[in-house]
C-alpha cells in the first residue's frame, strides 16, 4: 500500500485515498518527509485539500486522529477551529478521537467548559452532551454531565473555567 502511495509522488497538502470494501482510507500530506514538521499554514491547505476529496467522494463521515497536534506540535485548539471553519458549509460528520485516556479532571473541565461557563450557557444535559460530542466521547458521558448539572453550583466552583473579578 505505502508503495502505491509513494509512485502517486503526492505533494504536500493533497490528499489520497484508497477504497477499501465500502469505505476509503484516505491520507493527509502534510510534509514532504515524516520526521519533519508541518505548520498550521500547510495544515488549512491540507483541511481544504481534504473537504474537496470528501465532497468528490460523497463522504458523509470522517473518523481522524487530532492531527498536527502530537510529534508536530502544532496547538489543537488551533487544528480544531480550522477543520470547524473548513466544514462548516458542508453536511458531514467527524469524530476526532484520541488514544490518550482523559482523566477525572479533565472530563469535569471538558463538561464544565461545555455547560458552565459563558459559551456554554447552561443549555441543560442533553445540549451539554450533545455540545461535548462534537469533540470528545467517554464511557459514561453522560452520566458525567448528569451528576455534574445535579451539584450545586458552589461544589462546582473549583473547576470552572473562567472567573471574572472586577476590582475597584
Amino acid at each position: 500500500m505505502w508503495r502505491f502511495l509513494k509512485s502517486q509522488h503526492p505533494r504536500v497538502h493533497e490528499v489520497l485515498y484508497i477504497r477499501q470494501e465500502n469505505r476509503y482510507i484516505l491520507y493527509m500530506v502534510t510534509k514532504p518527509k515524516y520526521w519533519k514538521k508541518t505548520s498550521l499554514e500547510v495544515m488549512f491547505l491540507t483541511l481544504q485539500s481534504l473537504k474537496s476529496v470528501c465532497i468528490e467522494l460523497n463522504i458523509d463521515k470522517l473518523a481522524m486522529p487530532r492531527i498536527g497536534s502530537g510529534l508536530d506540535q502544532l496547538d489543537w485548539s488551533a487544528i480544531r477551529t480550522m477543520i470547524r471553519f473548513v466544514f462548516k458549509e458542508i453536511d458531514i460528520k467527524i469524530h476526532v478521537y484520541s488514544l490518550t485516556e482523559l482523566t477525572h479532571a479533565e472530563k469535569l473541565e471538558i463538561i464544565a467548559e461545555h455547560h458552565s461557563s459563558l459559551l456554554g450557557g447552561h443549555r441543560g444535559i442533553n445540549q451539554t452532551v450533545k455540545c461535548i460530542q462534537t469533540q470528545f466521547n467517554w464511557e459514561g458521558l453522560e452520566d458525567n454531565v448528569k451528576e455534574y448539572v445535579s451539584k450545586p453550583r458552589q461544589q462546582n466552583r473549583n473547576i470552572d473555567i473562567l472567573e471574572i473579578f472586577y476590582l475597584s
